[in-house]
């Protein structure tokens, strides 16, 4: 069962929610219901809530901030939106504060509640799951890089790689046999990251089938293994392995060129000096990957996002084939991309909105890494995002010049957002997002800004009634337009003719 919270200022609002579904049967207990933000706050840590149903608008505390502090400590709960007609900005501000959903206050009826909570139910039950899996993953994780240590000397220490071994619940046999297996397709660049998986899979069932084995990819398309052999001879033990695995990867994969060369030592800490002779040095020259990170920064602080794709690309294979670049050197670079990146995000609006919900998981997904793969993932995935935001960009910005266009040549008429999308042929939510991405402000500020200047010519130059120069600027209502010309020019439409005709008359 989980525990759910209802946070509203309207008592109506509180009974109507609490009664017009048994929440037991989507299986929620309903463990409080708070009139603001900041009651929730104060039971927040005695109820532990997993769901947060909340308005926007409350005193003291609002739903906005509520879900902020929420985020801030248990970013696993749940929040929805509580949200009443023509509250949008609040609605996409809470969906910024890391609001998962909303909900319209007037639509309120079983059906519409129960929905959310079967689906709320569903994220929750998938975000606990994800968690336990969470746990093994970054055991596995864990477990790879101390293999890869190990492998390559860099845990030097008996009694060190003792403890390892033990936490790891790694049990060794007298007789280690220590392969490498590698895999040399015939074009590189075909040879993705899926395919890598499946190798190190296919790999690893083959091993596994035959004994107990530790594998490890230590860089593109090599593979390390260490076999623990309990037999009186470890070369048929080894020759055996051999055999099962070039049947699997050169019949079941296809893969026509499978190097696999082995050794034996009854000495764990022999085992680097066994690799070091086995691995096979890299088909390209090493090339200094802080001078090209350094190039991949220099090209985003200019926006050059194509220079900046390409030479990710580069850093990404040099990640892959690069066995002596560590992983606190590793680390470093990419936080050096990713600072270069937040800085980029300041002077691009368009950059900013694209990775607005994927910066925070890229920074989260670093501090992940362990492996240079993981690392190389993990450069993959930015320049992903950068060649889609590419993709997208020109017909985005093509689309919100016309509505611009639209705008200029509609703005003194009574237009709305509905008539601009139309027009556009997108949704009115669309368009609002993309027009802010391009212009770097909304729909309605940008159709202010045009009437606010077009009013201010007509006060300067003319000597017509204020109403007659509110209708002019696309103004039905006098007293609304006196209202927004104060709003953005700090005085009333009246105010800034006399300044002006006062500044004309000094002249």
């Amino acid at each position: 069962m989980y525990r759910a919270i209802i946070v509203d200022d309207e008592l109506l609002i509180r009974v109507a929610y609490q009664s017009i579904v048994n929440w037991q049967d989507y299986g929620f207990e309903l463990a409080g219901v708070f009139e603001n933000g900041q009651a929730a706050l104060d039971a927040f840590e005695q109820l532990k809530p997993d769901f947060v149903l909340t308005d926007t608008r409350m005193p003291i505390c609002d739903g906005i901030e509520l879900i902020r502090q929420i985020k801030q400590k248990y970013p696993e709960t749940i929040c929805v939106i509580l949200s009443a007609y023509g509250d949008l900005d609040y609605v996409k501000e809470g969906m910024r504060a890391g609001a998962e959903d909303y909900l319209l206050k007037l639509d309120i009826t079983s059906e519409s509640l129960g929905a959310l909570l079967s689906s709320t139910a569903d994220k929750l039950k998938n975000l606990k799951h994800s968690q336990v899996e969470s746990v093994s993953q970054e055991l596995e994780k864990g477990r790879d890089e101390f293999l890869r240590r190990w492998i390559l000397g860099e845990i030097k220490e008996r009694d060190t790689l003792t403890d390892y071994l033990k936490f790891y619940k790694i049990r060794l046999s007298r007789s280690l046999i220590c392969m490498i297996i590698q895999i040399c397709p015939e074009n590189p660049e075909d040879f993705k990251e899926e395919l890598q998986e499946t190798a190190k899979r296919t790999i690893g069932q083959t091993l596994f089938s035959s004994g107990t084995w530790l594998l490890a990819d230590l860089r593109f398309c090599i593979f390390c293994a260490i076999g623990c052999c309990d037999d009186s001879n470890p070369d048929l033990y080894a020759e055996n392995a051999k055999k099962s695995l070039l049947f699997s990867l050169r019949s079941v994969m296809n893969f026509s060129n499978v190097s696999i060369k082995w050794k034996y030592t009854d000495e764990i800490l022999s085992v680097p000096r066994i690799f070091s002779q086995l691995i096979p040095s890299s088909s390209h020259p090493p090339v200094p990957v802080y001078d090209m990170v350094q190039e991949v920064v220099n090209q985003l602080l200019q926006l050059h996002y194509p220079e900046t794709a390409g030479l990710l690309k580069k850093i990404r294979l040099q990640f892959l084939e690069n066995a002596a670049l560590s992983p606190s050197a590793l680390l470093n670079n990419c936080s050096y991309i990713l600072m270069g990146l937040q800085t980029s995000m300041k002077h691009d609006s368009l950059l900013a909105q694209w990775l607005q919900d994927s910066i925070q998981g890229l920074t989260e997904d670093l501090s992940g890494c362990f492996s240079p793969r993981d690392f190389a993932r993990w450069i993959n995935h930015l320049n992903s995002l950068l060649e889609e935001m590419m993709k997208n960009r020109a017909p985005a910005a093509s689309m919100a010049e016309r509505a611009a266009k639209y705008i200029q040549k509609h703005f003194t008429e009574e237009i709305f957002l509905d008539n601009i999308a139309d027009y556009c042929g997108v949704s009115p939510a669309y368009l609002s997002r993309i027009f802010s991405q391009e212009h770097g402000k909304g729909v309605l500020e940008y159709l202010t800004e045009l009437r606010i200047r077009k009013a201010k010519e007509l006060l300067s130059d003319t000597n017509e009634k204020i109403y007659r120069i509110a209708a002019l600027s696309g103004y039905s209502d006098a007293v609304y337009f006196n209202k927004v010309f104060k709003k953005n020019t700090g005085m009333t439409p009246r105010e800034y003719r006399l300044q002006k005709k006062t500044i004309k008359d000094k002249k």
